[in-house]
């Protein structure tokens, strides 16, 4: 089975299966290695995509929960201030890792920091629930989707 064709490509596909491990490190990006073509690579940007905008609606709702009422902004403007640098910083990492260490090392640690990030979300969990009168209405509520996600004009929420 072909993959789709790209006329500046050698082989006629997207990316060969050699050098579908080269891509940027996501495990979801793994089933490119040995896939024909590259519809998997396609498939995998598109779920990423999803996943990328499902966690986008709920951080807010999230660090609303979290942080308390006189602190919110705060908190939310020095997440986002220690994101900011991080998206720049760590594909030049990822980068100097793979040409040091090689790939292997390179997509170990693409598996094993997502999981050590979840850490301190399990420790939040763990903690007090805040009050209910303290906790705004969230997407969940079905009266605040057009707060988190455009609506394209003549259509209501």
């Amino acid at each position: 089975m072909p993959g789709l064709v790209l006329p500046a490509h050698p082989s006629g596909r997207i990316v060969p299966p050699k050098t579908a491990a080269v891509q940027p490190p996501s495990l979801l990006r793994l089933p490119a290695a040995t896939a024909p073509g590259g519809y998997w690579l396609v498939a995998s940007f598109f779920l990423l995509g999803l996943c990328g905008a499902g966690q986008t609606a709920a951080a807010a709702p999230f660090m609303m929960r979290v942080f308390p009422r006189g602190k919110r902004v705060g908190y939310i403007t020095l997440s986002n201030l220690a994101l900011g640098p991080l998206r720049f910083v760590v594909p030049l990492i990822a980068g100097l890792v793979s040409q040091v260490f090689g790939y292997g090392v390179l997509f170990a640690a693409a598996g094993v920091f997502p999981l050590l990030a979840l850490l301190p979300l399990w420790l939040i969990r763990l903690g007090p629930e805040p009050p209910a009168d303290d906790v705004p209405p969230g997407p969940a509520d079905g009266r605040t989707w057009p707060a988190y996600l455009p609506v394209p004009v003549g259509m209501s929420p």
